[in-house]
């Protein structure tokens, strides 16, 4: 057995037998479709909104973890090391944005990221 084989017969034991596990994976599917379904214009275009939602699940299941909130904080502070005010919510929302943006970048942590590619 390849070590790719041993983890996807792992992650089908897993969802056989660990029922916390399961019920997981059941919600983030159900979530994916009732977001999409919400969102759509044309709720009578099931096909389409299921294909939307697989895809939405699949970007949340590949997505990269960080504290995009964070790492806005580092950026602002060191941007401005002798303020005393709080990070303005214009900072967190161009780090989202950002945090998007960074999941196409292969290796990269977010927080270097940044720096080498957005601040000015």
């Amino acid at each position: 057995m390849t070590p790719k084989e041993k983890i996807i017969k792992d992650f089908f034991n897993l969802l056989k037998t660990d029922e916390g596990y399961r019920i997981g994976w059941q919600a983030n599917i159900a979530m994916a479709f009732k977001d999409v379904y919400d969102w759509s214009n044309n709720k009578e275009d099931i096909h389409t909104i299921a294909n939307m939602a697989s895809d939405a699940f699949l970007n949340t299941l590949l997505q990269k973890k960080c504290d995009f909130m964070d790492v806005a904080e580092k950026l602002y502070y060191l941007k401005n090391p002798e303020t005393k005010m709080d990070v303005p919510s214009s900072v967190y929302e161009l780090t989202e944005k950002w945090y998007y943006e960074w999941q196409k970048n292969e290796d990269e942590d977010f927080y270097n990221w940044c720096i080498k590619n957005k601040q000015q």
